[in-house]
């Protein structure tokens, strides 16, 4: 082996080296990327539940006074959040915290509702309730109308393409047209030269 032969082959093995090392980088770094968002996704989880359990723990009382003082805080907590539309696992998990809320704000206006259903305050906390579910459900369609108006565009693309592919088919055709028969002439000839030719080596044969 050549002084050449053997630099050019130190030289591959030495390429191949970094690419192989790279690729184990690349593999590397995606599983502590993994393991970072594992580590990340549980972690929300623990304090949700935490928060989860400290709302349900909330014992609803039967005395009007401390039922619209804790109305009162509830739906502070009720304004301050709100539903993701999001549709990745951490905002599953922190809608569930949500839920929990406003079903402890529900039983609390049905408690109210029993308890006093003429007080002046009961129709200003329902509609608190009311509006947050009317702008979970206002995000709700504008995500999903973006998502139609992208598909629609899609389709409009799409559709332009064909039509503009079936106008290059019509001009190339009108353009060719007064060439057709003599092509179809050239052909027919070509075919029964073919023919003839088959038919004479068959006789030789």
């Amino acid at each position: 082996m050549g002084k050449l032969d053997f630099l050019s082959h130190f030289i591959k093995d030495d390429t191949f080296d970094e690419e192989h090392a790279l690729n184990e980088l690349e593999v590397e770094q995606s599983q502590i990327n993994l393991k970072q968002e594992k580590k990340q996704l549980l972690s929300v989880h623990s304090e949700i539940l935490k928060k989860i359990e400290r709302i349900a723990s909330i014992r609803i009382p039967n005395n009007k006074d401390e039922l619209l003082h804790l109305l009162s805080e509830l739906s502070i907590l009720v304004k301050a959040n709100k539903l993701s539309t999001n549709d990745d696992e951490e905002s599953r998990i922190r809608n569930q915290y949500f839920e929990a809320l406003c079903e402890k704000y529900r039983q609390s206006i049905f408690k109210l509702e029993s308890i006093s259903p003429k007080d002046p305050q009961l129709d200003y906390y329902r509609n608190i309730l009311l509006k947050q579910s009317n702008n979970d459900i206002e995000s709700y369609k504008n995500k999903k109308n973006t998502g139609n108006t992208k598909n629609a565009e899609n389709k409009v693309v799409v559709i332009i393409k064909i039509l503009f592919f079936l106008l290059i088919c019509v001009a190339l055709f009108f353009l060719t047209a007064k060439y057709i028969k003599p092509i179809l002439a050239v052909l027919g000839v070509i075919i029964v030269i073919f023919i003839i030719v088959k038919i004479i080596k068959r006789r030789k044969g």
